[in-house]
């Protein structure tokens, strides 16, 4: 039945409450009678109504005064239950396409075995609101967010990714004392004045690494450093181990940058110092991805990743002379994060990328203490891997990295990651398969994160250019959900809010039969490897008549909710899993 206008009477609550609002913006009608406006449209969604023009932009108008759904709560997405309810489905889009995926996400036949039961968390599938660029997954705005929210409400479950790179802000920059002529006097002069602000500060004395540059070639430079560094022991008394000495090194680019920094680490270990800081230009490998992290910036990852080995078996540490303000990257994401909570989202992504291990630590314990209630979920880029103070994991060694990364979460409370590629544009793929160059991960590896996020209590989102045959694999191992678009999407002329991005020749949007067909092979490849564990003839035949029909999507989707049923009829309780 097509609703074309909400009812009468609370058309004329609206009416009134605005006259009332515009008189006295103290006055409380306006606020309650648009959320009563959202509410009855999710409502009238969620019974299978559908809504005309009229409602959509009096829900528009609801939105946009009230900042989001007005209702501040929402079910997290980490509540989902994959074991029951098979692997969650996300796909992106700006709200264009909403409508079509929760009409075909509720023709899947979970949605039908539901029957009366059927709710958004049951039918397991979400838009996940964010625009596609040429430059890849990009932020939803808040025409997108009304438009995501009016095709889902009632119907689906809704997530974001507020951001694969964060915004980076930088610290003072701590002093450099340069060396002129091996004037150690003057330099000595000049640590004094760098450090007493932080020695007489109000509190008691604060830290503060203090840097030494020398000329290009200059001579005696462990000697000047070891006096620079006793003067501070002894000007500085008991406090002395709050201002340690850095070798400063200006890389003038990246082929003289290995040398330079060996023997920077050669001079540390002479004066014994235990910091080199490091500044210089910026790589062509860097300046393409806007920024990377730690001395990525400077130093190429198969040279850095020796040279930090050098550097910890000499007990020195190679840091960064620009330092990250973690703090303000939190609150970024907080800002961010909250916004998509307001729109009622289930699940916010947020990505960390550039900062390191230790960077990304501090900031994860701060974004889940805020969104305790809430699905904050952190996001692991397998083609950028992870940096530490200790050393780089990617490529070869990025599943020791994912390892680390996780086990760094869970230290949180995190119970739901994404694992997923960062730099579409250049055709990166989650999955390798058949020697695929630009692929990332074999399925054992999938498995084996798989199982290392179990022990942790953390379930894991995979995405990254899968296709629908590789969806349905990772739905028989079990995994909690999957996020996949360009596989079910096809080309549009580019358009609205496309059509000033100068490097998108097509858009993309979902199509009814590709969201369906994706949504039987996941359930599929779930209900076959659940039902052929189970004991009792009826699962086994049912996993086989699933197997039989994988080709024929009409029989398929008969058999499945049948399949449903059975599982839920026969399904053993989920295995216990550590932090739950």
């Amino acid at each position: 039945m097509e609703l074309e206008a909400p009812p009468i009477p609370l058309l004329g609550e609206v009416r009134e409450a605005r006259a009332a609002w515009d008189r006295d913006t103290w006055d409380p009608r306006l606020p309650a009678a648009y959320r009563k406006v959202l509410r009855t449209f999710a409502q009238l969604q969620s019974s299978g109504a559908e809504t005309g023009q009229i409602w959509h932009e009096l829900a528009d108008d609801a939105l946009r005064f009230l900042g989001g759904q007005g209702d501040q709560w929402s079910i997290g997405l980490s509540a989902y239950n994959h074991w029951r309810l098979g692997p969650f489905l996300g796909i992106s889009n700006e709200g264009s396409g909403a409508t079509v995926i929760a009409a075909a996400a509720l023709r899947s036949p979970k949605a039908i075995a539901l029957g009366k039961r059927r709710n958004a968390v049951g039918v397991g599938v979400a838009v996940d609101a964010e625009r596609l660029s040429s430059a890849g997954e990009v932020p939803a705005g808040p025409n997108d967010m009304s438009e995501v929210w009016r095709g889902c409400a009632g119907r689906l479950l809704t997530t974001t990714n507020v951001g694969s790179r964060v915004n980076v802000r930088l610290y003072k920059s701590a002093p450099v004392i340069d060396i002129e002529s091996g004037n150690v006097e003057v330099a000595k002069a000049a640590i004094d004045v760098a450090i007493r602000p932080f020695r007489e500060a109000p509190g008691g004395p604060r830290p503060l690494q203090v840097s030494v540059r020398f000329a290009a070639g200059a001579s005696g430079q462990p000697t000047i450093l070891r006096c620079l560094n006793q003067h501070i022991r002894e000007s500085q008394g008991k406090w002395h181990k709050l201002y340690p000495l850095a070798l400063h090194l200006d890389l003038p680019g990246p082929v003289e940058a290995v040398e330079l920094i060996e023997q920077g680490i050669a001079t540390a270990i002479s004066a014994r110092i235990s910091f080199i800081s490091i500044a210089g230009e910026t790589s062509i490998a860097a300046s393409e991805s806007i920024s990377l992290p730690g001395l990525l910036g400077l130093v190429a990852p198969a040279a850095l990743e020796g040279l930090i080995a050098s550097a910890k078996a000499a007990g020195v540490r190679l840091v960064p002379a620009n330092r990250i303000d973690p703090d303000a990257v939190m609150h970024d994401i907080w800002s961010a994060l909250n916004s998509a909570r307001s729109f009622g989202l289930n699940m916010g992504k947020y990505g960390l990328f550039p900062l390191t291990l230790e960077q990304s630590n501090r900031v994860v314990r701060r974004i889940q203490h805020w969104f305790k209630d809430w699905t904050a979920a952190p996001v692991f880029y397998v083609d950028q891997g992870i940096l530490t103070s200790e050393r780089l994991y990617a490529g070869e060694t990025v599943v020791p990295g994912i390892k680390l990364w996780l086990k760094m979460v869970a230290t949180h409370g995190v119970h739901l990651v994404l694992i997923d590629t960062v730099d579409k544009a250049r055709g990166w793929k989650l999955l390798k398969e058949n020697g695929d160059p630009k692929g990332l991960l074999t399925l054992e590896q999938v498995a084996e994160i798989e199982a290392f996020g179990a022990k942790l209590g953390v379930n894991i989102l995979w995405a990254g250019g899968l296709s629908v045959k590789q969806s349905r694999l990772l739905a028989a191992f079990g995994v909690f959900g999957i996020y996949v678009t360009s596989s079910i999407s096809t080309p549009v002329a580019v358009s609205g809010l496309y059509i000033d991005d100068p490097g998108l020749a097509a858009a993309r949007t979902p199509t009814f039969e590709g969201v369906l067909a994706l949504k039987l092979q996941i359930d599929a490849g779930f209900l076959s490897a659940r039902l052929s564990a189970l004991k009792d003839l009826a699962s086994r035949s049912l996993a086989a008549a699933i197997d039989d029909a994988v080709d024929d999507d009409e029989r398929l989707a008969a058999v499945l909710v049948r399949a449903w049923r059975q599982w839920w009829k026969m399904m053993p309780p989920h295995p216990v899993r550590k932090g739950k």
